[in-house]
């Protein structure tokens, strides 16, 4: 059921854990970094994971994540969520209650979506994800040196899963990663 504080989220997600990944999306977007510059950005999910029972999670590629969900079936697929977690050099100019504080700094490419969403992915009914495990990439997306889909499955913490810009993607910069 949708609510009107939660939305569709509502239908996918407990009331409580909506209402988290809202809060946390909104602080995403009130404090944006720049690519490679992300590490409160980090701080933040990772403690967001924790406070979702997600307890491993790895730091690569300088300042992106990667989180292990443990699954329901024990040598099922191992499912791959990525979001992006960078924002643009643009000012932000929506007067949101939870606008862009940093002058010039704006998730311009809605990465508090997608990012937000990969710490709620393994999170919905019945429970944890149907195969082996879920792995959460929460990698600066581009710019000048910035980590392709290609760069964030090289870590040896993704053997087994496939490239997710050659699999199906739920819209961009959201993408799920299935194995072959």
């Amino acid at each position: 059921m949708t609510n009107a504080l939660t939305g569709p989220l509502g239908l996918v997600f407990a009331p409580d854990v909506a209402e988290s990944l809202i809060a946390l999306r909104r602080d995403l977007h009130r404090h944006p970094e720049l690519s490679w510059k992300e590490e409160a950005t980090a701080q933040r999910l990772t403690k967001a994971l924790n406070q979702f029972g997600v307890t491993d999670v790895t730091r690569v590629a300088k300042t992106g994540l990667i989180a292990r969900v443990p699954g329901r079936t024990r040598g099922g697929p191992v499912i791959g969520v990525r979001g992006d977690i960078d924002a643009l050099p643009i000012t932000e100019s929506t007067n949101l209650p939870f606008a862009s504080e940093p002058p010039g700094v704006m998730p311009a490419c809605g990465h508090d979506v997608p990012s937000s969403s990969a710490v709620g992915a393994p999170r919905p009914p019945p429970g944890p994800p149907p195969g082996r495990a879920a792995r959460v990439s929460l990698p600066p997306a581009g710019g000048r040196g910035g980590a392709s889909g290609r760069d964030a499955l090289s870590v040896p913490a993704y053997s087994g899963v496939v490239d997710c810009c050659r699999r199906a993607t739920l819209g961009s910069p959201l993408r799920v990663c299935m194995p072959p």
